[in-house]
């Protein structure tokens, strides 16, 4: 039966002369399969589980409590020299210390309006940025829509009593 350990070890690129391997960093890159966005993945009873967070449990002994973090900013190593259990937080930091987060480099939102202090808010558990303008006119928008239906349905009961009025004789 094959092991994590095996896996790990096989799958990846520890001292080879591959032009994969990153001997700068002594990474130890994953040449198996991969997730959209460059990360390696392990498949355990039917699950992708991200290779880095196996690596890191099964050389630690525990499984990451929250993110499992590169030391190396390479998302294909397994290494576990060079990962850590970090926050969301961490991530973050580590994104733009690195030059990662191509949200941040964003200055306007997807209707053009500038990122600024007072356009932007924060919103969430994530964080995510938000343009308050429109926000504001998705607002309007919803109050439209909402008084448009509530007339909609007036005029129908309007329509409906006075088709079930009684005529005189």
């Amino acid at each position: 039966m094959i092991t994590l350990l095996d896996k790990i070890i096989n799958k990846s690129c520890k001292s080879c002369n591959s032009p994969l391997h990153n001997h700068s960093k002594d990474c130890w890159l994953w040449v198996g399969s991969q997730d959209k966005d460059g990360y390696g993945v392990i498949v355990i009873k039917g699950r992708q589980i991200p290779a880095h967070k196996v690596s890191y449990f099964v050389f630690n002994g525990i499984w990451p409590e929250r993110y499992a973090l590169h030391k190396c900013n390479t998302p294909r190593c397994v290494n576990p020299k060079h990962i850590y259990d970090g926050t969301w937080s961490n991530n973050m930091q580590d994104k733009l210390t690195a030059g990662n987060n191509y949200q941040h480099e964003k200055i306007h939102c997807k209707n053009g309006h500038e990122f600024t202090i007072k356009n932007t808010y924060y919103y969430g558990k994530s964080k995510h940025r938000h343009c308050r303008r429109c926000d504001a006119n998705n607002h309007i928008r919803y109050r439209k829509e909402l008084k448009d239906k509530v007339l909609k349905v007036n005029s129908t009961l309007v329509i409906q009593r006075s088709s079930n009025k009684p005529t005189r004789s």
